[in-house]
């Protein structure tokens, strides 16, 4: 279910954080949106965040992280059928980064992340408002042979 809600998110592509959830009701709906061309920008800017200080200062820091950060994604895309011309997405937001590092025998990382983020204005929304809360989930793992 979140899957199909558009909460999960997916990397790749433009990786329009925002977009998720209309991406997704496009596909359930049948009608996804294709493109020919993209041009992107993801950036995120940390945030001062005291948990990760009392984790530096612990033993746990070979081991965990914990971040804070602004972001803001935009792309250019051209060639969906739907929307004339060509058509810039922007979306700006808020987020979580929890990672646990396990390295191997020979040092080499091997762990997972957790992404929680809110994008919380969206440039044209196709459903709802500019301004609007909004939530997705990422989950992604190193694993070395």
């Amino acid at each position: 279910p979140w899957v199909r809600s558009g909460h999960v998110h997916f990397s790749g592509g433009p990786n329009l954080r925002g977009f998720r959830e209309s991406d997704v009701e496009a596909i359930m709906e049948g009608s996804p949106r294709f493109f020919n061309r993209v041009a992107a920008y993801n950036v995120e800017f940390d945030l001062p965040n005291p948990l990760q200080t009392v984790i530096r200062r612990s033993q746990l820091q070979e081991f965990l992280s914990f971040r804070s950060y602004l972001f803001t994604d935009g792309a250019v895309a051209e060639g969906d059928a739907e929307i004339p011309g060509d058509s810039f997405y922007a979306d700006a937001g808020a987020g979580l980064t929890l990672s646990l590092n396990i390295p191997d025998y020979q040092g080499r990382p091997r762990g997972f992340v957790i992404r929680y983020e809110v994008p919380f204005w969206l440039s044209d929304p196709i459903n709802g408002d500019s301004l609007s809360f909004r939530h997705l989930l990422g989950f992604g793992a190193t694993i070395t042979f």
